[in-house]
């Protein structure tokens, strides 16, 4: 379950979880870059931003062990909602050896995230897998990335099936 406390707020009656798992601690190999996103997109990955995901957590817990929102006004006259926390670190399964990680897909979006052509996204409408990437953008450095997980097209129609 989502932390409600973290503020996201969701134009969706659902959240697709997608688990993943890394032999390295994520969270340490981004310590001092500015955090760890995940990303994600319609394969080839064109655009990180296209498709709403949020995350990763860890171990399905949020990554932040305390959270303070600040709210201030930009120069351009928007208001921006941060938040500032400790963060969590992912716990190692002593059987595997690997560190459990989620995020959560938005299937569809009437606001942030759009097609192209400006329209509003819904993956049920399109029929190409759905690639996802994390990074860790440092401080003006060559941001490191990992390698694309593909989800494909048969799994997420089969995920949005069993909801009808």
């Amino acid at each position: 379950k989502i932390d409600p406390h973290l503020g996201y707020s969701f134009d969706a009656p659902f959240l697709i979880r997608i688990e993943f798992s890394s032999f390295t601690n994520l969270a340490k190999a981004s310590e001092g870059s500015g955090g760890l996103y995940v990303h994600a997109d319609y394969c080839p990955f064109e655009d990180r931003y296209h498709i709403g995901v949020i995350g990763p957590f860890y171990n399905d817990k949020s990554r932040y062990l305390s959270a303070e929102e600040y709210t201030y006004v930009s120069a351009d006259g928007q208001t921006i909602t941060t938040t500032r926390s400790e963060d969590r670190q992912p716990e190692m399964n002593e059987e595997t050896g690997e560190y459990s990680y989620t995020a959560y897909l938005i299937p569809f979006q009437k606001q942030f995230h759009k097609n192209r052509d400006n329209t509003p996204y819904d993956i049920s409408n399109d029929k190409r897998d759905i690639c996802l990437r994390l990074d860790s953008p440092g401080y003006y450095l060559i941001p490191s990335q990992s390698n694309l997980f593909r989800i494909s097209r048969s799994t997420i129609d089969g995920l949005l099936s069993d909801l009808e």
